[in-house]
């Protein structure tokens, strides 16, 4: 199978992209999202495993990272700005919904998102918001704002080098309890991969935030929370191979 890797800019937006150019019928869409201090480049492979398995895959730079970073990245920099990492980031999702809507090759009515670490966070400051083409989600090893006060003070204990400071700590305390996480969302087909061992973040609060979204549905097989034994903050290869077979069930069934 050829697979075409292009590299460019969708309305400023920095992308790779990976798909098969010859495919006969339209491809759906899984946009990719890396972690903190990451970039589109480090989800090359789960980009290229993507297109070989019949889908147009698109690896993006979350803002201030990668292309989208204001000069070098300085983790200390960014960290007091995650709020506009998310908010951003969460937009350019919204602009590329309906880019690919319009696209030849791609099928923009059948849209999945995968999101690691900082990239999953992004997956859920967009869900409640999302477009009808967006069908489904993978969050791996994602903060979210339940329990961010509790991870943030656990990344300035274990990564100093991240800058959390004093100031950082109260802006995640006062949006943890100003926000309802996931307000509104029901029945939308979305995977939790979470590591037992995460240092980051706790199975415990994982497990308490999976129970209030499942409160909030009818038809609790389409959330589900994969838990992995003796995982920290990392995505295993059987986290992603459960992640394909989740998206193909979801974007080719």
């Amino acid at each position: 199978m050829k697979i075409l890797i292009d590299h460019h800019r969708v309305q400023d937006i920095p992308v790779l992209e990976f798909y098969n150019p010859e495919a006969v019928e339209k491809l759906p869409v899984v946009i990719l999202l890396h972690g903190f201090s990451g970039r589109k480049e480090h989800c090359f492979s789960q980009g290229y495993q993507l297109a070989q398995r019949g889908y147009y895959a698109v690896s993006v730079d979350l803002y201030l990272h990668g292309e989208a970073a204001e000069g070098e990245f300085v983790p200390a920099l960014v960290t007091p700005r995650l709020d506009e990492v998310l908010t951003h980031s969460a937009e350019s999702i919204a602009q590329l919904v309906a880019i690919y809507a319009q696209n030849a090759v791609a099928d923009g009515s059948r849209i999945g998102l995968l999101g690691i670490s900082l990239g999953g966070a992004v997956v859920y400051q967009y869900l409640p918001h999302r477009h009808p083409h967006v069908r489904t989600a993978v969050a791996q090893v994602a903060g979210a704002t339940p329990f961010w006060p509790l991870t943030f003070r656990k990344i300035k204990q274990h990564f100093p080098e991240f800058g959390v400071t004093a100031a950082v700590l109260d802006a995640v305390e006062q949006r943890a309890r100003a926000e309802v996480f996931l307000e509104g969302l029901s029945d939308f087909p979305l995977l939790m991969q979470y590591g037992q061992a995460d240092p980051i973040v706790p199975i415990e609060e994982i497990r308490r935030v999976h129970r209030q979204i499942e409160s909030q549905y009818t038809r609790p097989d389409l959330l589900k929370l994969d838990e992995y034994p003796n995982t920290a903050h990392e995505t295993p290869p059987l986290m992603f191979e459960r992640a394909w077979q989740w998206l193909e069930k979801y974007l080719k069934s």
